[in-house]
């Protein structure tokens, strides 16, 4: 039991190293953690402590496994399994919340305000350096701007739960600052508009949930807001990119060659008439259950990229079935949202719970332009978001110290 103890708690660490700062190791840090779930599992099942969550998860992820094994190319698709066992590690990391009681919710919003200081500084250096988009310690600018959108909630959260300026608060600051500059140079205009919707649903979420108890908590979250929209668009109206701001001067020529949907229109199309043909031919099976993984490299005429969205992606690859799995995961999700934020309502933990709103919504819209669920890093940001729902106590709920 002490070497499963250490094994769970190394592979834990190495997660949210790795979501920060390493793809490969946080790779490690799932096959770690997965390593556990079959004792996990068999806990869950003897107590009847299986939740619908579970079995949402383990549904999609069996949903992958037989998309690699009917995809025409499965000798070099096996790689994208990793992007599914990465949601599945929401079932060892909620077991570790709840059941060991570490990390809190604080203690995570003390961690996500540390490392992604350090990550953002990175992806501002990295720009300075080759001034294009900014990418932070792996990947590339859609990376960084995941990482940003988990943490940035967090920050603003903890800085609404601290009381007393001191040197953590200002620390906290300039890490929101950094990590907004470090958004904000991405160019990821899906992060950017999920940010920005998320923070305006949580503000109306806030609105509602204390509009009756006091003035002055409403409005500073209020200017926050429009301080930070205000910002962002200035920049948008200052930039010379016609990706960031259509409305910037380009001479008809140039107006005509370059695509504002960065080709997602043309895979929407793709998409569209593909489904359309298996529904005149009657190819219930490639409706059902897809084409395999990574399809758009067997049945587009491009050969190359994805399909740039959740739903799109996953039907494409995993067919009605798979899409079906998608739609019901992040229903559970804004489900257990509801929940949380109803029960912590007047809590002194309330601005983490409302921080976990503010991300779930982030994702959901970046969903609809990004491999979110269907990720690597995403999936396993969305598995911290579970996890920190599962974890909440009594106390946390109550307010009690």
């Amino acid at each position: 039991m002490k070497i499963y103890n250490i094994t769970i708690w190394l592979g834990l660490t190495a997660y949210f190293f790795g979501i920060f700062f390493s793809n490969s190791v946080l790779q490690i840090a799932i096959g770690i953690l997965l390593c556990c779930s079959g004792h996990i599992l068999r806990w869950k099942y003897q107590s009847s402590n299986i939740e619908i969550i579970d079995i949402a998860i383990i549904t999609f992820f069996f949903s992958g496994i037989l998309a690699w094994l009917i995809s025409p190319k499965n000798s070099e698709t096996y790689t994208h399994l990793m992007h599914h066992l990465a949601l599945l590690s929401t079932i060892p990391v909620s077991y570790i919340f709840v059941h060991k009681k570490r990390p809190t919710i604080l203690e995570f919003a003390y961690i996500a305000v540390f490392f992604a200081a350090i990550t953002a500084s990175a992806g501002i250096a990295n720009y300075i350096r080759n001034p294009f988009r900014a990418y932070g310690f792996f990947a590339g600018p859609y990376s960084l701007a995941n990482i940003m959108v988990l943490s940035l909630p967090f920050s603003i959260a903890l800085l609404m739960y601290s009381k007393k300026w001191n040197w953590f608060r200002i620390f906290t600051l300039l890490s929101i600052a950094l990590q907004t500059a470090a958004l904000w140079l991405t160019f990821t205009r899906g992060a950017i508009g999920g940010v920005i919707i998320g923070f305006g649903a949580g503000l109306l979420i806030w609105y509602k949930q204390v509009a009756d108890k006091s003035s002055k908590r409403i409005k500073k979250p209020v200017y926050i807001y429009l301080s930070f929209v205000g910002l962002i668009l200035s920049l948008m109206l200052n930039s010379q990119d016609l990706r960031i701001n259509p409305i910037s001067y380009f001479s008809p020529d140039a107006r005509a060659v370059v695509d504002l949907s960065s080709g997602r229109l043309t895979i929407i199309k793709e998409a569209l008439a593909i489904q359309q043909k298996n529904i005149e031919q009657g190819n219930w099976s490639n409706i059902l259950f897809g084409y395999g993984l990574r399809s758009r490299k067997t049945v587009s005429e491009f050969k190359t990229g994805g399909w740039e969205s959740d739903y799109l992606g996953v039907l494409m690859n995993q067919g009605v079935f798979g899409l079906f799995c998608v739609l019901w995961i992040y229903f559970l999700l804004f489900k257990k949202v509801r929940e949380k934020l109803m029960a912590a309502n007047g809590s002194r933990y309330y601005p983490f719970y409302w921080a976990v709103a503010v991300c779930a919504i982030a994702f959901w819209i970046m969903s609809f332009v990004t491999s979110e669920l269907n990720g690597m890093n995403s999936s396993a940001q969305i598995a911290i978001l579970f996890a920190l729902l599962a974890s909440a106590s009594n106390s946390d709920c109550l307010g009690i110290a």
